[in-house]
Order: C-alpha cells, then structure tokens, then sequence
C-alpha cells in the first residue's frame, strides 16, 4: 500500500526547488544549492536519492539534502534497499573505473532507516498558491513505470492534481494538459547540451506533469546520460512559473 504524506508551506517559501533523480550527486547538489537557495526557497526531490553511486556517496548525499531542509518521496532505489541496508545498483563512478568492492554498498543506517520511511507520494499545501493542488511521486502507478506523453493525463487525473513533479525517466519533460485532454497539449524538454531553461507559465484549467529529469545521470532512454550536467525543476510562486534546468556541474577530476 502507498505511503502517502501532507505538508503546508508557509507564505514564505515563494520558489519550490525539485531534483531529478540525484542517485548521490552530491556535487550537484551543492551546485543546485549554490544557483537556488536563500530565503523563501523549499528543497524536494523525487526519489532515488540512493544507488549508482556507493553507500558513502550516497549517504553523504542524504545526509546534506537533509541538512538544506530538503523533503522527498521515495525511489525504486530506496525501495529496492535491502534489510542489511545494502544498495540493490552500484555502478563505476565514471566510465572505466573499477566497481566499488562490496563494503562500499552498504548506506550508513541513519540515512537507511530515513529512506525506508520515505512516502511514496507527497501532497503539499501552499499558502503562497492556496489553490494549486500539487503532488510528488517518484512514477506513476505500482511497478515503477515511466511517464510519457500517452499516460502523463491519467496521472494528473488520478491524483487530482493541477501539478504533478515526478522523476524515474530521467529525462527532463513538461507536460501541459488542457481540460479534459488525453494526451498533452504541449510538451517541452531540454537539449542537454550545456547550462539552459524550459519555462511554462501555469493557466487557469490546465493541468501539469513535470518529470525534473536527473541531477546525477540526465538523459533520454536509451541515449547515454549526460553526467557533466544536472537537472532539476522550479515553480516560481510569484511569477506562477514552471522551469527545467540544466547546469554544468563543477569538475571533480
């Protein structure tokens, strides 16, 4: 059965930050933090904040997320953790490279027992936008599928949302949805090619899906991920803005 979670913002917060997939992007974090945070901004995250990159990664990763006061749902990642705390995917942490040996999949257990408790969908209520009704989730449905184009109403339908953000794809993607459409009226997402910004103003009657793509490993399936950049989302309370984002993340060689 679905977790489910509630949360009220306060009229403060004016710019909700998302993250796409940060599979323990640290150093895309610190970058994401570094362009968006201040005052009157709340952290999310889609889920799968664990995996691909080793438990310490990973760990170090959840356990600054939570430090910036960040809020996410859970993964398959998260969801695939094991009851030894041991990560289900670790890959090389850049192509060429040895796989981590086995004593580096384990996730510290404070960040373990945090991402076993995780809901798997997040309402929130914002005082800035008392009307939007707005929703996390890492995918649609049961089985981890992805959102595209042919499914992107039923879920906006399902959850009876004007804005679902979610992830998993780990291709960035705006969905726009008029009334009562099946399939979305128009649909934007990123070269991925360097530093740049899809913006969508939000309609009365229209409906949203956002797949903020990944902050670790954006790309579209089944091209190879693009991991010098990160992506994420925002929703701009004051300007009633939705946006992707990519960004150059800073070298670590």
């Amino acid at each position: 059965m679905e977790r489910s979670a509630h949360l009220e913002l306060p009229d403060e917060v004016r710019r909700l930050v998302i993250l796409g997939d940060p599979h323990g992007d640290l150093a895309g974090l610190e970058a994401v933090w570094a362009r968006e945070g201040g005052e009157g901004v709340a952290l999310f995250s889609v889920g799968d904040n664990v995996g691909y990159a080793d438990g310490p990664a990973s760990s170090a990763f959840c356990r600054r997320f939570r430090e910036l006061g960040g809020r996410s749902v859970t993964g398959n990642h998260e969801h695939w953790q094991g009851e030894d705390d041991e990560l289900m995917i670790v890959i090389p942490p850049r192509p060429g490279a040895d796989l981590p040996p086995r004593e580096r999949w384990r996730l510290e257990p404070e960040v373990a027992a945090w991402s076993r408790a995780l809901p798997h969908r997040l309402e929130l209520k914002l005082a800035g936008w008392k009307r939007l009704r707005v929703v996390l989730r890492h995918t649609i449905g049961p089985g981890w599928g992805y959102v595209h184009a042919g499914n992107a109403a039923e879920l906006a339908s399902a959850e009876r949302a004007d804005l679902v953000l979610v992830g998993h794809s780990h291709g960035p993607c705006l969905y726009q949805l008029a009334e009562g459409e099946r399939c979305p009226k128009r649909q934007e997402g990123l070269s991925l090619t360097g530093d740049e910004v899809a913006t969508l103003a939000v309609e009365p009657f229209h409906r949203y899906v956002v797949d903020a793509g990944s902050l670790a490993r954006p790309g579209y399936h089944p091209e190879p991920p693009q991991l010098g950049l990160a992506t994420y989302a925002t929703l701009d309370l004051e300007t009633r803005r939705l946006a992707l984002h990519a960004l150059v993340k800073p070298s670590t060689e």
